[in-house]
């Protein structure tokens, strides 16, 4: 169920299903530890993470009041990451 949030980018259905329910939950409390960690890592080792980096990004620059330091960090990871794929081995 989360993961069609999280796809389609809709990470405000949290606090959607909060006041419906009535029920303290985060259903997205695994995605964001996945970010945390990569943040704590400091580096993006897999293409399933550059994805979900790229869409909190995406997320984090819709988001009043805009948090320019994470994006900052997530878009340096981003770009690392970019480069590291993109370089050509030497034999």
């Amino acid at each position: 169920m989360t993961e069609m949030q999280v796809e389609t980018g809709d990470l405000k259905f949290n606090k959607y299903l909060q006041d419906k329910t009535k029920y303290d939950t985060d259903i997205f409390k695994s995605y964001f530890q996945r970010i945390d960690k990569v943040i704590e890592k400091g580096k993006i080792t897999t293409d399933n993470q550059f994805y979900y980096i790229n869409m909190m990004v995406d997320q984090l620059c819709q988001t009043e009041p805009v948090d320019n330091e994470k994006i900052g960090i997530l878009n340096r990871l981003l770009s690392e990451y970019e480069q590291r794929k993109t370089r050509k081995p030497t034999a």
